[in-house]
């Protein structure tokens, strides 16, 4: 399979969604959340790759080089997405979610979560995270704080 940014607007049935009754994301088969408005659905997004592959942003986690094959389930009747990596070399496993609680419809977390794990072998990937604001027109300041906390701010 060709790296995610060869492939430019795959197809809508190729992303899973995430959402926890308030944001929704779309997260490509190559492990690209390209799609995502927070605090809620019908707020500016933050990735918009979906409409504009250049400019729209994204958070990418993928292999980095070579070929690879990718199998996807959701966790028994939840909307937590698993995508599995299989390459020559190793396996990976990335499982996307949002953070829920007791309570969250009323009141949600408003974080998206990402978790990469080695399951066999060694497979190198590439991690690009590109968000912007407002539908692509505003571009972020990435700050980093103590403890590998960042902040991201933009004018409008």
């Amino acid at each position: 399979m060709p790296r995610a940014s060869e492939q430019p607007y795959p197809p809508i049935e190729d992303y899973g969604l995430l959402g926890d009754c308030h944001s929704v994301a779309l997260v490509s088969r190559c492990g690209s959340i390209d799609w995502c408005c927070m605090p809620r659905l019908d707020s500016p997004s933050v990735f918009g790759r979906l409409l504009d592959w250049e400019n729209g942003g994204c958070f990418l986690v993928a292999p980095a080089a070579g070929e690879w094959e990718v199998e996807r389930r959701y966790r028994g009747a939840s909307l937590i997405l698993e995508t599995r990596f299989r390459g020559a070399g190793g396996e990976a496993l990335l499982t996307d979610a949002f953070a829920m609680r007791g309570g969250g419809r009323e009141t949600p977390r408003h974080q998206l979560l990402r978790l990469v794990e080695g399951v066999a072998g060694e497979i190198a990937l590439r991690v690009e995270l590109r968000p912007r604001f407002e539908y692509g027109a505003a571009k972020p300041w990435i700050r980093r704080h103590a403890d590998g906390f960042f902040t991201l701010m933009a004018a409008s």
